[in-house]
């Protein structure tokens, strides 16, 4: 389908009611500037009039209500995290401001989820981290199961789509950050212990298999336990640098939320 792009942009100034600058460029994803107060639409070939419609609803939402503010410098929280209770926080107020957009975005996040543009057949919802799983869940979650696991998950899933102001989703991403960066730390120790279980069953088995082989008197005795030692040492150094470079994967890592770059690599294909 043929979108025709000016159209979009004259879209976006009224409901900005504000003489934003609409620029369609060959670029990742929909954005806005809201210091230049430039919005940028990119030109896909696989989304439709409902995708691009959603898009232009949710950047004149942060032209509308996200303010310009350098919050990084006082708020040590990942940028992200941040977006994405500012994005559940300008959809809804988008939709307080103009009713008849929570058709416009049921829609479009419907043909989303129906493309699967954020690649989630096959995946294992229960593996992603809190932050994904509330960006989810106020994207296509009525769509999609999203699986929160404790009180706290759903206090702060329900506490995401409760902010009014932007203090209060910064408060909310401080919350969900400290929860994810905790799990992540719970996580690493975990993976640590059984490495470490791993290591140490390695290390008995090993001992127990010379201690075997030398049970017969000889002469040889001593330069046998003597080899039997350098032998264990041999295979307990191996079995340390075999296994010092395996990672716990995204845990281990920065905590950030990898959902929003999905969509936007899936559109591009």
């Amino acid at each position: 389908m043929q979108i025709k792009h000016e159209v979009k942009g004259q879209l976006a100034r009224l409901l900005a009611t504000e003489d934003l600058i609409v620029e369609h460029r060959s670029v990742d994803t929909a954005s806005f500037n809201v210091g230049t107060r430039v919005l940028t639409l990119p030109t896909w070939d696989n989304a439709g009039e409902e995708v691009y419609d959603t898009l232009v609803c949710h950047e004149v939402g942060h032209a509308l209500y996200t303010p310009d503010q350098e919050w990084w410098l006082d708020n040590e929280i990942s940028h992200s995290i941040v977006n994405i209770v500012e994005d559940a926080r300008i959809e809804k107020l988008m939709k307080r401001r103009y009713g008849g957009l929570s058709k416009t975005f049921f829609k479009g996040y419907s043909s989303l989820s129906e493309e699967d543009f954020f690649q989630l057949d096959g995946k294992d919802l229960t593996k992603f981290n809190l932050a994904d799983r509330i960006n989810l869940y106020y994207k296509v979650g009525n769509f999609t199961d999203i699986p929160f696991f404790s009180n706290e998950e759903t206090f702060l899933m329900n506490r995401t789509g409760l902010t009014e102001t932007f203090d209060d989703v910064l408060e909310v991403a401080k919350l969900i950050f400290e929860y994810c960066k905790a799990e992540a730390e719970k996580k690493k120790a975990e993976e640590a212990n059984m490495q470490a279980n791993e290591e140490s069953d390695g290390s008995l088995e090993n001992n127990t298999t010379l201690g075997q082989s030398n049970n017969e008197p000889s002469m040889e005795e001593d330069s046998n336990g003597e080899d039997g030692e350098e032998q264990e040492m041999q295979v307990t150094e191996s079995n340390s640098g075999s296994s010092g470079g395996i990672q716990g994967g995204e845990e281990c890592g920065e905590i950030e939320a990898e959902t929003d770059e999905m969509f936007t690599n899936s559109l591009k294909e």
